[in-house]
């Protein structure tokens, strides 16, 4: 595969002036505070924050552990499997201390 630092950086470049120009856009209004005060807008932003994160952790882990960087995401993943009992544990009221 053969990549052109060029077509890198214009890549890049773009990628950049496409998140300033809708940051600039809802600074200024032009989108409507009903889309920007969205539960959802603030939960995929700390998706993309987080999965960030993540991706650079687990770089960093798999280049010293090997494949014991896959407990990483095992566990993870075992936390959005068991979400639903969660929740069913967290709104369940304790017994009244007599």
């Amino acid at each position: 595969m053969n990549v052109e630092i060029v077509g890198v950086l214009v890549l890049g470049l773009g990628y950049l002036a496409l998140l300033f120009g809708c940051g600039f856009a809802v600074e200024r209004g032009w989108v409507p505070v009903r889309i920007t005060r969205h539960p959802i807008v603030y939960t995929l932003a700390l998706g993309v924050y987080a999965s960030a994160w993540a991706i650079y952790g687990s770089v960093e882990m798999a280049a010293h552990a090997g494949f014991g960087f896959l407990a990483y995401y095992l566990g993870a993943a075992g936390a959005f499997l068991l979400a639903p009992c969660y929740s069913c544990l967290s709104s369940a009221s304790p017994a009244p201390i007599n």
